[in-house]
């Protein structure tokens, strides 16, 4: 069964308090105990509580942001500069940025590979141009 909709479409299960309203511009929002818990609009998908990916997780974009307290990972390795082995030398050092204060003023600090080097860095208070 195909529904098009031109205007807004509510489903609702019988007796319950949840629903998925299938908006005319082609938007989705869910609704758990009348509580939006999810929607999609032209800029992407909101989830409002926890999200549970029980496969991998695929993200392709230019910027990851995760905003978190605590991130815990399993894995006891991390791979940085890409997915696949680099065909030639992009000469771009790799390593983690990090940010803090040393109690008179906010640094940036970086630990890694300098490419250029060909060493092994820690560098407390670094100016990052670019990667």
């Amino acid at each position: 069964m195909i529904i098009t909709a031109a205007d807004n479409i509510f489903i609702k299960p019988q007796g319950g308090e949840d629903g998925i309203y299938v908006l005319g511009d082609g938007a989705v929002e869910l609704y758990h105990n009348d509580v939006k818990k999810f929607e999609t609009t032209a800029a992407g998908a909101t989830v409002t509580g926890n999200l549970t990916v029980s496969a991998d997780l695929i993200i392709n974009g230019t910027t990851t942001t995760v905003n978190s307290t605590t991130v815990t990972i399993d894995d006891p390795v991390f791979t940085l500069g890409g997915d696949s082995a680099p065909s030639s030398d992009d000469n771009k050092d790799r390593g983690i940025e990090f940010r803090y204060h040393n109690g008179s003023a906010a640094k940036i600090g970086f630990f890694g590979w300098d490419d250029s080097a060909s060493v092994f860095t820690f560098i407390a208070d670094a100016s990052p141009l670019s990667e």
